[in-house]
């Protein structure tokens, strides 16, 4: 039984492989593009969110920070790097009060942008005030400073008055910048 397609059923199915050449041709592609664009728009409205909040953050710790910077006179900076010479002078500035002092600089070492170096300061007072004095000093010193060691002995001299061995360990702090 052969039945010839009739006008009627031809153009019904021209029109229905038009439609799906459509489908797969036209509206397939366009519908995945849509979905990978609309997958990279959340991506971005994600990112985007991660940057307002860094931004906020940011803002929050600039207002502190310039708060800080205004109610505090005597904010401490790290001093710039190769600074040894300021700190030598500074420390022997110090240190010449006593009645002699060994300073000993150690090894730098880098970390971050940090620069720190050790430093061991000996020396002899005449007694345990100038000590504290001498402590105080490198305290309050214009240089960050880390006093990790202090050790201070009494000590007869020749003449039979009593002074001091003050032993100071120091480490220094200076700012890297790359």
């Amino acid at each position: 039984m052969n039945k010839t397609i009739s006008l009627r059923e031809m153009i019904l199915l021209v029109i229905l492989v038009v439609l799906v050449a459509y489908y797969f041709v036209v509206q397939g592609p366009i519908k995945r593009e849509t979905e990978s664009l609309e997958r990279a728009q959340a991506e971005a409205d994600i990112q985007l969110e991660e940057m307002q909040d860094k931004v906020f953050k940011k803002k929050y710790m600039e207002k502190e920070l310039e708060e800080i910077l205004k109610d505090s006179q005597h904010i401490k900076m790290l001093a710039d790097y190769d600074n040894i010479n300021y700190i030598m002078a500074e420390l022997n500035g110090i240190f010449a009060k006593t009645n002699k002092y060994n300073i000993n600089f150690g090894d730098l070492v880098m970390e971050n942008k940090i620069a720190r170096r050790n430093i061991e300061v000996s020396c002899t007072t005449d007694n345990y005030e100038k000590a504290k004095d001498i402590i105080s000093e490198v305290q309050n010193s214009d240089n960050r400073y880390l006093i990790t060691d202090i050790s201070i002995v009494n000590n007869p001299f020749k003449e039979g008055r009593v002074g001091c061995n003050l032993n100071i360990n120091i480490t220094s702090f200076e700012y890297v910048e790359e």
